[in-house]
């Protein structure tokens, strides 16, 4: 039932980072749109810095969202980075709960919260891209290598796939999380 739900023809690529920038995910875009009869969309966070760069323009349906917690820059750390967590969650979980998608392709720890959702309601494929070992990120704090690890831990019984950059980091997942 719940797959007779999910719009079988829409792949959507979600991350924390501005995609117009990122020439990993662009370059997944342009490969994907080779696809029959396949829709691609991309989601990504609106990136301040980069707003006056030229970027490549993909095949693809490209959208950033603008978190406004993100100007609440008096704030400690770890208060910015859980209002971001939750703000850029609510955004994406209504975005995919309307699409419905087939597959969602999530790049980041961040947004696994709301492919999760997505796949629970309508039983979206989910391929967890971790483009490093995200629980181990050089100059990430304790804290935010503890959630990471925590959120990967939940999501896992949920992701179909997992892809990453290194065979190495794909053997700690295997080693720590289990095979997929």
């Amino acid at each position: 039932m719940r797959n007779n739900l999910r719009n079988k023809n829409l792949i959507i690529h979600i991350s924390h980072t501005d995609i117009r920038f990122d020439s990993r995910i662009l370059k997944e875009l342009e490969s994907l749109n080779k696809l029959q009869n396949k829709t691609i969309k991309a989601f990504g966070i609106w990136d301040k810095i980069n707003n006056n760069k030229n970027y490549q323009e993909a095949k693809s349906s490209i959208k950033t969202f603008r978190i406004k917690t993100k100007n609440l820059t008096f704030l400690p750390r770890i208060f910015l980075y859980t209002l971001n967590f939750i703000e850029a969650n609510i955004i994406f979980t209504f975005k995919l709960l309307l699409l419905r998608p087939e597959i969602i392709h999530c790049h980041d720890t961040l947004l696994l919260p709301s492919a999760i959702i997505n796949h629970a309601i309508f039983g979206s494929l989910i391929i967890y891209d971790a483009h490093e070992l995200e629980s181990n990120k050089n100059g990430q704090s304790l804290v935010l290598s503890k959630v990471s690890l925590f959120i990967e831990k939940l999501s896992w019984p949920s992701i179909s796939l997992l892809i990453s950059v290194s065979e190495s980091i794909v053997n700690w997942y295997i080693y720590h999380l289990g095979y997929k």
